[in-house]
């Protein structure tokens, strides 16, 4: 079977990597990102990197990330009660 075949019939799907301390946002969003590139999973897998605490070094950290990884985006961290 192709990549290609296999990425007709198989379903998107997205990844949440949640940041909680900035010294582990590095390891974290690197870590998920080289794994989706080194299983050559563009075009299926998007990657979104939360930060729940709204902690400006975690975002710096992200942005910087991101930029290198066109399928990863920064995400808006949603609790229970902002969910209508």
């Amino acid at each position: 079977m192709t990549r290609s075949k296999m990425l007709e019939d198989a379903l998107p799907f997205t990844v949440y990597a949640t940041i909680h301390r900035a010294d582990d946002a590095e390891y974290i969003v690197r870590s998920v990102l080289e794994r989706v590139k080194w299983l050559d999973l563009y075009g299926m897998c998007r990657i979104v990197c939360l930060n729940p605490t709204n902690d400006p070094e975690i975002d710096a950290i992200i942005r910087r990330l991101v930029q290198k990884y066109p399928f990863a985006e920064i995400g808006a961290f949603q609790t229970r009660k902002n969910v209508l």
